[in-house]
């Protein structure tokens, strides 16, 4: 990592800074960059003095490979959670979407693969979002047992309400080209052209005043909260109960057994 300001080293990110831009990489690439407790508290340490730092003005998230940006939640985490253990999970989870969100630096999402899951509402939460056009994307919670949560409450508002009923009651992915057409995403771009085209549009973020962006990103946000956090309790509260039944474990179990090949993009 390159900081100057704040020299650390993570374990399962890495971030760099190149030309007032902070490219912050999900690394984790043999398991689709999936996220455990420890990649969600790094990102959250980041994003919580992202607001401090003056070196650097527009963040950058992608994932390392070329198979995914982000799988969700590693399954290996949550196989043998208890209720308060899911419920705890969760509130990581919605706190460092929401330390995206309200990040008041731009947030940029160069999706270089597959997003599933929490990893698919990455995009959705951050301030502009660029996806791989071989990219899978999807909500795929339900296959494993549990209801989609947290930040998924705001799907609806991009897609209505018919068709964010379909997206997480069935858990089907969908690819960048009808993610664009639904409203989620920005751009579909040739997955090589992903991170530069998130530099292009960083440096039109970078042309704007600071002042004013932080102010605008401020507006956004209270326009789409409207009772956004009864929504976001509501839902952690529903998948912690999911666990109490055993059948997310029973499923992740199920899943975790089947050989390696076969899991490939079925992390929740």
């Amino acid at each position: 990592m390159m900081d100057s300001g704040n020299p650390r080293v993570f374990k399962e990110i890495q971030v760099e800074i190149l030309d007032a831009i902070a490219y912050v990489t999900i690394q984790r690439p043999q398991v689709m960059n999936a996220l455990t407790r420890v990649t969600k508290k790094e990102l959250l340490s980041f994003f919580q003095s992202a607001n401090d730092s003056e070196d650097y003005r527009v963040i950058i998230l992608t994932g390392e490979g070329d198979r995914a940006f982000c799988a969700g939640t590693d399954l290996k985490d949550m196989a043998n959670f208890s209720s308060i253990d899911a419920e705890q999970m969760l509130w990581l989870e919605h706190h460092l979407n929401d330390s995206i969100r309200h990040c008041r630096k731009p947030v940029i999402a160069a999706v270089n693969g597959n997003a599933l899951g929490g990893g698919c509402l990455i995009p959705l939460i951050c301030d502009y979002s660029i996806v791989a056009d071989s990219a899978k994307l999807g909500f795929p919670e339900i296959n494993a047992g549990l209801p989609a949560s947290i930040e998924i409450a705001i799907v609806h508002s991009f897609v209505g309400l018919a068709k964010a009923r379909e997206l997480i009651y069935f858990g089907e992915l969908f690819t960048p080209q009808e993610a664009l057409d639904m409203g989620l995403i920005n751009r579909v771009v040739p997955k090589q052209d992903v991170l530069a085209t998130a530099k292009e549009v960083a440096e039109k973020f970078m042309a704007k005043s600071p002042t004013a962006l932080r102010l605008q990103k401020e507006l956004v946000n209270k326009w789409i909260e409207t009772d956004f956090i009864s929504a976001v309790e509501t839902s952690i509260y529903a998948a912690g109960l999911a666990f109490t039944t055993g059948e997310p474990q029973a499923a992740i179990a199920k899943f975790l057994s089947r050989p390696k090949k076969m899991q490939k993009g079925n992390q929740s």
